[in-house]
């Protein structure tokens, strides 16, 4: 799967798919070739003989299709971010699912619920696999509490004034 993609290159493509809906064909054709004699490249770009290297070649040619039944049984999101933040203003939605839905990490049944960042929660809306909600903003953090308080000034007693004259009636002399 790449995650490569995007003008950012942090984006990806994630596939939905109903597999109860995939069918898979088989012709029962299968094509087998065996040689001792062959030549062939290498990874490395070398020209190897299969006989100087007392080895054999095998090779297996099997017929097989996959297709769906219905059309909505596969949905592709493309521009997907893995991660929240990943894409500017990007922001969290709770899926709940209403039908089964594989292909985006794990398997989710009928009831399960999931976070997921908005554009890939807006696409299993689209697959009609669920249903989506914002997750609530969080309250503000109530101002933490430290144990000390300020001293009380009496409600009888007079403040002095910041700017008046050092006397010994008001206690600055």
């Amino acid at each position: 799967m790449p995650d490569n993609l995007g003008t950012a290159g942090n984006e990806s493509e994630l596939y939905f798919a109903d597999f109860a809906q995939i069918l898979i064909g088989d012709a029962f054709q299968t094509t087998l070739a065996v040689s001792t004699q062959a030549m062939y490249v290498d990874a490395g770009g070398t020209s190897r003989s299969a006989f100087q290297n007392d080895e054999t070649l095998v090779r297996v040619i099997e017929a097989v299709d996959l297709n769906t039944r219905y059309d909505s049984a596969i949905a592709v999101l493309t521009g997907a971010a893995w991660f929240p933040g990943a894409v500017a203003g990007s922001k969290m939605k709770i899926v709940t699912f209403t039908d089964r839905c594989g292909g985006i990490g794990a398997v989710y049944n009928k009831g399960d619920v999931g976070m997921f960042p908005d554009n890939v929660a807006d696409a299993i809306v689209a697959a009609k696999k669920g249903t989506a909600k914002p997750v609530p903003e969080p309250e503000p953090a109530e101002p933490e509490e430290t144990g000390q308080k300020e001293p009380e000034t009496p409600q009888n007693e007079e403040k002095p004034a910041e700017n008046e004259p050092e006397t010994p009636e008001n206690g600055k002399s």
